[in-house]
């Protein structure tokens, strides 16, 4: 079962080298093994990247990320039982390459790069969490501890339902490639990183973010159409919360024109000036 869900779960770095670093925590030998791995991805990112960049090439993007993500994933089934290893790789993943992207883009579009990084992070956490409970699913009780911590449901029904949801979601199938998959969101986000550490200019390094953005959105809604709720901001500090609820607080009060102004004084919102 559980390598069955490993194959499912399109879930991995979110950069070329993000790929690399966790093939450099592997044994020697399938280093040696998986090696064109990354070599092969940043090629297929540079075909990308150096053409149109549409529909078509972004299709063909996305399935050479699913063939060099089948081929990652065999060598990574011991993740299941060490998943704070490869949570705390996400983590890392994460801060690192929205970093990268925010030096790039404009502060409205670095956070929605953000919440799509998340988005997708979440989305992979979920996966991981129920890869570790189909692992040991005779012990109904932890898996369904793991899945309440995520504010998941909790019945035996509620679970299996959980699983064939986002096992549909993440498919390694054709639907990769269509609209509202997770690996066009990581294929775009990808190519977004990589743009920005090769000179792409910034209108374009903000259109795949956009996109992404809009693909992790159809994702998410997928997801609370079934009755899941996945939170991006999970495990946030205080202060990180504050601080991002200024920048949002930013972006809302630069968008207002003086009539949107006199309207909210009209209404006695004062407070957002």
């Amino acid at each position: 079962m559980a390598a069955t869900a490993f194959k499912k779960l399109e879930a991995g770095p979110l950069s070329v080298a993000g790929l690399q670093r966790l093939i450099d925590r592997l044994p020697a030998e399938t280093r040696a093994r998986l090696a064109w791995l990354p070599i092969e991805l940043a090629a297929s990112m540079s075909s990308f990247l150096d053409g149109p960049m549409d529909e078509s090439s972004l299709r063909l993007l996305v399935r050479d990320l699913g063939r060099i993500t089948t081929s990652f994933w065999p060598a990574m089934i011991s993740v299941v039982e060490h998943p704070d290893l490869y949570r705390t790789e996400l983590e890392t993943a994460w801060r690192s390459d929205a970093g990268v992207l925010r030096t790039s883009l404009d502060p409205e579009v670095a956070d929605t790069a953000e919440w799509t990084i998340r988005s997708w992070i979440a989305l992979a956490d979920l996966g991981l969490t129920l890869m570790g409970a189909e692992s040991s699913f005779e012990r109904a009780s932890d898996a369904r501890a793991s899945l309440a911590d995520l504010g998941l449901p909790l019945t035996g029904a509620e679970m299996e339902e959980v699983k064939r949801v986002l096992a549909s979601a993440v498919a390694v199938d054709e639907s990769v490639a269509e609209h509202g998959s997770p690996l066009r969101v990581q294929a775009l986000i990808m190519a977004a990183i990589e743009g920005v550490r090769r000179g792409k200019p910034r209108a374009v390094i903000a259109d795949l973010v956009l996109r992404a953005f809009d693909e992790m959105s159809t994702v998410m809604e997928y997801m609370q159409t079934a009755g899941l709720h996945v939170d991006p901001f999970k495990g946030e500090t205080l202060a990180e919360r504050a601080e991002r609820a200024r920048r949002y607080a930013d972006h809302v009060r630069n968008a207002l024109t003086h009539d949107d102004l006199q309207t909210l004084e009209a209404s006695r919102l004062r407070r957002l000036r």
